[in-house]
């Protein structure tokens, strides 16, 4: 089982709430917590004064959009950053690039999911 990264913004608990079908363990959702959290320290990197708040609220909802496109992530040969196009799929990823104060997810730059694996991550 994966373990929650320590300084991640969000819990699976606050994922799971925006979810429509939630896992029945939450602790399924940790791998997706954790990718989103590192996502979201290069958005803070880019924007050292931003919002606490706001930034958990966009790890929320792209851990949630992680989750729920997770065969698209899991089942990629080598793929290991999508664009902006990838977060479209879901109404939980345009959530997260709205909200998103550096435009980082939205603005074409690749996301780096190379820390996902099957197991979660590495």
């Amino acid at each position: 089982m994966a373990t929650l990264r320590a300084n991640a913004r969000t819990t699976p608990g606050d994922v799971a709430d925006l979810l429509d079908a939630p896992p029945a363990n939450t602790d399924d959702l940790i791998p997706f917590v954790n990718a989103a959290s590192y996502q979201v320290d290069r958005i803070e990197a880019e924007a050292p004064g931003a919002d606490a708040a706001l930034l958990a609220e966009v790890e929320t909802w792209l851990a949630a959009h992680l989750s729920t496109t997770r065969n698209t992530v899991l089942s990629s040969e080598k793929q290991e950053s999508y664009s902006a196009d990838f977060l479209r799929e879901t109404s939980y990823g345009e959530t997260a690039m709205n909200l998103d104060p550096t435009s980082v997810l939205s603005g074409g730059a690749l996301i780096d999911f190379s820390a996902v694996d099957a197991k979660g991550i590495r």
